[in-house]
């Protein structure tokens, strides 16, 4: 029996077979970039990365055009050649059609070189007046709930402690690695030092967390804060708070060896770089989000930052939020991010129509998260199957006025 496959572009659909997912791609209908698994998969893939996916779909076109029938030119070809013979006897019609023909190209090429030119990038300037309110469907606003929970332990809706972190407060920004077995945050390492890059590890997403330890290879007699960790646990980028706040980077060779010093996060082709840098979040490995905001705060702009070295990025492009002062994680694939409000969590998506990331809606309300929230101007994490969000507050009946604590909910 051949394989059934689901795709993923606005909505899930399918199931397909192999050929007929290889004819969605012929067509068009499908790009290399959209997402599909087998039926009996749990995990979304590229399409680029399905093995002999993209040879089917070659091979489907090119049937297609060979038996599209050639195009009936006798006629058309003897009027060029009485008028060749009429208006320039001097000049072969084979020579005149083949100038011709190079002219048309050329025109062709120049065009879609201006079309290319000008096209939109991924996350296009965002507007002036900030956003348009539309009524999306519940599948663009919201992610399908995965097969296999990122925490199956964790009931939907319901708050819970971080475990491993029970007892402790006044922690900040919390970052995990993809398979959420290594988190960063910002924490109280000591009556010397009150914001420090921490770390700890667990071997199992069922069990707490263990040796709660500070980075010390990137401490500083600065505060540090924001940190973010690349999905494979490798790469740690973190704020500085100076003057104007940098952005730095520190490196490991793998997940069992200690992060090396900290260096400053080299970044290509940025125009302010006396304004403050922060808020990083690595998208993936090379795609860094980062906010960048005038000295006196009354600008805040989101930027892509794609990255060429161990410590240098390029910036690539803004991300079309109106609205960018919320503290906002953005997911990989630029479909949905999520922000943290005084209202609660909140998720905006990016509409193909307007090109920008659309009013947000309310996930948990403080009723549900406690309030506070954004006192701190903490960060937070979305887990890459945007099931599972860990931040930091107070809760609903916090110890102290000043207790911080590291939660996570599922939606």
């Amino acid at each position: 029996m051949s394989s059934q496959w689901f795709c993923f572009t606005d909505d899930e659909d399918g199931p397909y077979s192999f050929e007929e997912l290889a004819t969605l791609i012929a067509r068009g209908e499908l790009l290399q970039t959209d997402l599909v698994r087998r039926q009996e998969a749990t995990e979304w893939q590229r399409v680029e990365t399905v093995f002999g996916l993209l040879r089917a779909a070659s091979r489907i076109r090119s049937q297609a055009v060979r038996r599209t029938p050639a195009p009936q030119t006798g006629v058309l070809s003897q009027i060029f050649s009485r008028f060749c013979r009429r208006y320039f006897p001097n000049l072969q019609p084979e020579r005149l059609l083949m100038a011709v023909s190079l002219l048309c190209i050329t025109i062709c090429l120049g065009e879609l070189a201006w079309y290319w030119w000008q096209r939109p990038v991924r996350f296009p300037t965002p507007p002036v007046l900030g956003v348009t309110v539309e009524s999306p469907a519940p599948s663009q606003i919201r992610s399908p709930s995965p097969m296999i929970p990122s925490i199956s332990s964790l009931r939907p809706g319901e708050p819970e402690l971080v475990p491993g972190f029970e007892s402790l407060g006044w922690l900040k920004s919390p970052s995990l690695s993809a398979d959420l077995l290594t988190i960063i945050y910002i924490g109280y390492a000591g009556p010397d030092r009150l914001d420090e890059v921490m770390i700890a590890d667990r071997q199992s997403v069922l069990e707490p967390f263990q040796n709660r330890r500070p980075i010390r290879a990137v401490s500083s007699p600065l505060r540090e804060a924001h940190p973010t960790l690349s999905p494979d646990g490798l790469s740690l980028a973190f704020v500085r708070l100076e003057e104007a706040a940098t952005l730095w980077i520190s490196q490991r060779t793998d997940r069992q060896s200690n992060f090396r010093k900290a260096s400053r996060l080299r970044l290509l082709q940025d125009s302010v770089p006396d304004h403050h840098h922060d808020a990083p979040q690595f998208l993936d490995s090379k795609t860094l989000r980062i906010t960048i905001s005038d000295r006196e705060f009354t600008d805040r702009q989101q930027w892509l930052a794609i990255r060429e070295s161990a410590d240098t990025f390029r910036l690539k492009s803004p991300v079309a939020m109106g609205h960018p002062w919320p503290r906002a994680c953005l997911m990989p694939n630029g479909k949905r991010s999520f922000l943290i409000t005084e209202e609660g969590l909140k998720v905006s998506w990016y509409s193909p129509r307007t090109h920008r990331f659309e009013a947000p809606e309310l996930l948990f309300g403080t009723d549900v998260i406690g309030s506070e929230l954004t006192t701190n101007d903490d960060t937070f994490w979305v887990a890459p199957k945007e099931d599972v969000i860990f931040f930091c507050g107070p809760g609903l009946q916090p110890t102290s006025p000043d207790s911080r604590k590291l939660w996570m909910i599922r939606l």
